[in-house]
């Protein structure tokens, strides 16, 4: 966590980073209490709200390399991709209940959308799955 904090001011030091809304997204994406604390600078709250969701579904690099650490024998790939699809799922519905917030914009097609997306997500994660228990285990 500290190797990341310190990388990551030296990247916003080299970067020159000044728009809070790319501070956050990389913060979150490298390590997620940094992303978490820097969602303060946003002022939208259906734009926190939608990226507090992204972020806590996927953890973070930070958080993919300890998993990866303690799994080494069984490889991380599988649980990528499921953080991927959680992350995805989880900013899908958010994005719904932030559409909802604001009844105008609201439309019955983008929630379709939303679904559909998500199930198609979610299906893909099943096959990975399949095939990945299948040549582990061959059952």
């Amino acid at each position: 966590v500290i190797l990341f904090k310190v990388a990551l001011s030296i990247l916003f030091r080299i970067l020159c980073l000044q728009d809070s809304f790319a501070k956050v997204i990389l913060s979150g994406f490298l390590e997620l209490s940094g992303g978490c604390i820097a969602l303060k600078e946003l002022s939208s709250l259906p734009l926190r709200f939608l990226l507090i969701s992204a972020l806590l579904s996927f953890g973070g690099i930070c958080v993919f390399m300890q998993t990866a650490s303690v799994t080494a024998e069984c490889g991380a790939g599988l649980y990528l991709h499921g953080k991927l699809i959680q992350t995805l799922v989880s900013a899908m519905l958010s994005l719904t209940l932030v559409l909802l917030w604001d009844v105008h914009s609201f439309s019955l097609s983008i929630i379709i959308s939303i679904y559909l997306i998500g199930t198609i997500g979610i299906t893909g994660l099943r096959k990975v799955c399949r095939k990945k228990l299948w040549k582990l285990y061959g059952a």
